[in-house]
């Protein structure tokens, strides 16, 4: 019996061991994923900012190019007229 007492002691003190390097590696990942920041509203706005900010330049550029359009159609139109 006591040579059973000290293989089944022996389990379970692994079954410990097991057990609290499990938590051990749960409370480490814990620690390197930090929790989600509360955003501010200063944030929020300057967020916001930056993203119609980045929008920008697409906007100009479809203007430009709208008014390109604009101004070769025109130019064809009073060719067209010149010539009649």
């Amino acid at each position: 019996m006591g040579i059973l007492e000290k293989i089944l002691g022996k389990e379970k003190t692994e079954t410990k061991k097991e057990s609290k390097k499990a938590n051990d590696d749960a409370t480490r990942e814990k620690m390197r994923t930090p929790a989600p920041v509360k955003t501010s509203v200063f944030d929020k706005v300057r967020s916001q900012k930056e993203q119609s900010a980045k929008k920008a330049p697409k906007v100009k550029a479809e203007r430009a190019s709208q008014k390109a359009a604009q101004k070769s159609a025109q130019k064809t139109a009073q060719k067209t007229v010149k010539r009649r």
